[in-house]
């Protein structure tokens, strides 16, 4: 009798452990060994309109870490905290916000100890999107010129006589609140192309005479917003050639140039950044 309960006993303890495996332990090691679950990932409002928050939520099962990424790399690592270091680990579930400039797909990355990650990808659309100002430079005409639009753009080009000098910044394609307009205005006479936008500068071409409007190039901050810098209007009266221009290199061109003048703001614009 004693011997048969011996067995009984040995085979309840083997049966419990049976069990134990496969309830605690197996779940544990096939989890391991699959790649982790991006449950939901999403983005409201989208579409959205420039310069508006979109919010971010994801939930993720059997990941480590967890990394959301836009169309220039890691966000979370571009993002200085309070103590001067950079990034963060994201949270899961999680939420994150982050202001929209140009339509962009982002891009959530899970991952666990073994390496192996799930990639679900989200595009955020946005209303009014930003374009970029461009400047060219025509050294047979000595003339400066700034471009919003495409019309613009493939007109230098096709004249052979300007070359491309850099991105300027980032104007809004179609009206947005607070903008106003950046009209390009041209001299035939003095050969000069000039983009401007303020109302001062606007009336100063229709009064100069000679000055005859072009196009609307985009759309500009009347006033300075978060995460804007300003465009700049340089009159050279040697050559009679105005330059509208708001990039750091293109500003420090014109303050070191002999004989240049900084004449006033036009408004306000992002950098090049935003919409490259």
């Amino acid at each position: 009798m004693r011997s048969k309960n011996i067995v009984r006993f040995l085979d309840s303890t083997i049966g419990v452990r049976c069990l134990a495996f496969i309830f605690l332990v197996l779940p544990c090691l096939l989890q391991a060994a699959s790649s982790p679950e991006i449950i939901s990932f999403r983005a409201t409002p989208s579409p959205v309109e420039v310069g508006k928050d979109v919010r971010f939520y994801w939930e993720v099962k059997g990941a480590d870490t967890v990394r959301l990424y836009d169309e220039n790399g890691e966000i979370e690592g571009r993002i200085q905290l309070g103590n001067g270091t950079f990034g963060w680990p994201l949270t899961m579930p999680g939420a994150f916000y982050i202001s929209a400039r140009t339509t962009e797909t982002y891009k959530l990355v899970a991952k666990n100890r073994e390496g192996k990650e799930t990639i679900k990808s989200f595009t955020v659309r946005v209303k009014n999107q930003l374009v970029p100002l461009k400047s060219y430079w025509s050294n047979q005409r000595g003339d400066n010129v700034t471009c919003g639009t495409n019309q613009c753009i493939q007109s230098q080009l096709g004249s052979k006589m300007y070359r491309y000098l850099r991105v300027e910044g980032c104007v809004f394609k179609t009206h947005v609140q607070g903008t106003i307009p950046l009209v390009l205005y041209w001299n035939p006479t003095r050969k000069d192309n000039v983009t401007v936008a303020s109302s001062t500068s606007r009336q100063e071409q229709v009064k100069t005479g000679g000055y005859s409007y072009v196009r609307t190039e985009g759309y500009i901050y009347k006033r300075k917003q978060s995460g804007t810098i300003p465009l700049k209007l340089y009159w050279y009266p040697k050559r009679t050639d105005n330059a509208t221009v708001a990039a750091k290199e293109s500003v420090a061109a014109q303050n070191n140039t002999p004989g240049m003048s900084y004449i006033r703001t036009e408004g306000y614009i992002y950098p090049a950044s935003n919409c490259r």
